[in-house]
């Protein structure tokens, strides 16, 4: 009963949000704008038809038995129709729109008869349970087949008509919107596939269930509603989020510079005509930290006179080995010094600026920030310079790099996902040929498929690498990775693989999603989201010996802000996601 009135309740949405939309239209209804409510219509009817409540009391008074649901899954059918129509108006001109949308007309036309025969020619009676109660009848699985197949063609086409009109658009949270909702058309397309696979798995066995189908189906269904609603909805709530964010950053740059600027406020007392009062005034966090940092460059002026020459200052500074910022808080604690002493200022004309010190108000900002979390630590005693600074400088960086590109190359995610199936596969099946089987089976399409696309892309200028550092680049990596893993995924539950395979197949399904809705806005590390993953999984797998190879994410996770790939941030964000999605999926599936 609680299903029924699910569905009741998106299917009066549906209808609702049909009307009003029609009606809002003010006598300009363009074909855009008829799709659209065509589409909010057939999916509120398709609701309210497919509610068991519905079925069972049509049940009686249908002429072919199962017509209803026929008619249910033919709304739907028609509302992916009307949304591509609505992409085709929106994406490309008229006299290329409508003959385009005639094909898929009759693509739609094709399938609805194909269906309609199957359960008319050979009707069985109804059953609530419709697909799992006759999954051993031909016509039955000929009927699903032709409904997962048709909606997995409106996916792939959601999928490139969504990806045009993302290029078209300006506005950085709609295309953030639709990014999400082709996300949730690729889990759309999963759950498409992996029906279809299960389907005839199940076909295969005379109509004994493998166990999984009713899981499969609930989790790509709950991601896929779960990441259209979050990206169609995003344009009105980002804005309001990232409004909140700015304030909070503004915040915590505020209290960040305090100490420089605590340390430098009495040289604004002792300047003359000094009218600096800071946060004693009202005003918005804006105005405060825009007064803040002022005071801290004109303190900064005032100062520069007293600077000793770049030649005086320490080469190394202990535990900040080529760190200008270090360097620059010496500078200051330097020159403090000598100004309160009284000493004669160094030199009598300002020093021009640095490369380190950016004229763009962010970059200048983010680089006062890290000489104030530096500052408090500096030693106001001159330390003793090495002996021959400069040589074993470059020999610790030197050392320091090529072991962070060690790391961030041998510990790859496509090397991780290339022996994490081969080792679940070892534990799931004892024998060297099973191992083998099922373990390149998950390799070769979560791995080396992908990873060869990848490195074709990076080699043809696609991306930027076989990393794909930048981050509006991977979405197309992506998504072949995900269909690569979907269809491994489809292959491993029709060949009837060992549990703990698609259990791992799953857990790095839905970590692709989850890590890819983050990407949309933020570059998350996958490096560490994997290692993590892999370490809980191997744990799970093989015991809590495996837990002592935790120290190792923390190391890949180092090697990929020392290569500047990421920030400290994003590799502990992805250490986080690969924990729980990854690893704490798989230890609940099996």
């Amino acid at each position: 009963m609680f299903s029924s009135f699910v569905m009741y309740g998106v299917g009066v949405a549906g209808l609702l949000a049909a009307a009003y939309r029609f009606r809002t239209t003010h006598g300009v209804r363009t074909p855009g704008v008829l799709h659209l409510c065509g589409a909010l219509a057939g999916v509120g009817l398709s609701a309210a038809l497919s509610a068991p409540a519905t079925l069972a009391l049509a049940a009686p008074l249908e002429p072919v038995p199962n017509t209803t649901r026929l008619l249910a899954n033919s709304l739907a059918m028609g509302a992916a129709w009307c949304v591509q129509g609505l992409l085709f108006h929106l994406v490309l001109p008229t006299e290329r729109a409508l003959p385009a949308l005639r094909r898929q007309a009759v693509v739609l036309i094709l399938g609805i008869c194909t269906m309609s025969a199957l359960l008319t020619l050979d009707p069985v009676p109804f059953d609530p349970d419709f697909v799992a109660t006759y999954s051993d009848v031909p016509q039955v699985l000929g009927y699903v087949l032709v409904f997962c197949g048709y909606v997995g063609w409106s996916q792939l086409n959601f999928i490139r008509l969504i990806r045009r009109y993302v290029r078209l658009s300006d506005r950085p949270w709609l295309r953030a919107g639709l990014t999400v909702v082709q996300l949730g058309c690729a889990s759309a397309l999963g759950w498409a596939l992996s029906k279809s696979a299960s389907s005839i798995v199940v076909f295969a066995r005379d109509g004994r269930s493998t166990g999984i189908e009713a899981n499969l189906s609930t989790i790509f269904s709950a991601t896929c509603v779960a990441l259209v609603a979050i990206g169609a909805t995003m344009p009105g709530w980002g804005p309001v989020l990232a409004r909140s964010a700015h304030r909070l950053r503004q915040h915590h740059t505020y209290h960040a510079l305090a100490p420089l600027w605590t340390t430098l406020h009495p040289v604004l007392d002792g300047a003359a005509n000094s009218s600096s009062t800071d946060g004693h005034r009202p005003g918005t966090i804006e105005w405060r930290l825009t007064r803040r940092v002022v005071d801290i460059r004109d303190a900064l002026l005032f100062l520069a006179p007293y600077r000793p020459p770049a030649g005086e200052l320490p080469q190394e500074i202990p535990g900040r080995s080529h760190d200008p910022a270090a360097t620059e808080a010496v500078g200051i604690v330097r020159a403090l010094h000598r100004w309160r002493s009284g000493e004669s200022p160094v030199v009598w004309v300002p020093r021009a600026p640095t490369p380190t010190e950016p004229a763009d108000p962010s970059t200048e900002i983010a680089w006062l920030k890290r000489v104030a979390r530096i500052l408090p630590t500096v030693n106001t005693s001159t330390p003793q310079t090495p002996l021959n600074p400069t040589r074993t400088r470059s020999r610790t960086a030197r050392i320091g790099t090529a072991c962070a590109h060690l790391l961030t190359e041998v510990f790859a995610p496509w090397v991780l996902v290339l022996l994490l199936p081969l080792m679940v596969a070892r534990q799931a099946t004892e024998t060297l040929l099973a191992t083998l089987s099922w373990g390149l089976l998950v390799a070769l399409t979560s791995s080396l498929l992908p990873m060869g696309v990848i490195v074709w892309g990076a080699r043809t200028g696609r991306w930027d690498g076989h990393h794909v550092r930048d981050r509006a680049g991977r979405l197309v990596p992506f998504l072949v990775l995900l269909g690569s893993s979907v269809l491994g995924l489809g292959l491993l539950v029709a060949l009837g693989s060992p549990w703990m395979l698609i259990a791992l197949d799953i857990t790095m399904v839905l970590t692709l999603l989850v890590t890819g809705v983050v990407t949309v806005w933020w570059k998350i590390s996958m490096h560490t989201a994997v290692a993590a993953g892999s370490v809980v999984i191997l744990a799970v797998t093989y015991g809590a010996g495996w837990w002592a190879a935790a120290p190792l994410v923390a190391a890949i996770g180092w090697s990929r802000v020392a290569v500047n790939d990421h920030t400290s941030a994003q590799v502990t964000v992805g250490t986080i996601a690969g924990t729980l999605v990854g690893g704490g999926v798989y230890a609940v599936l099996v």
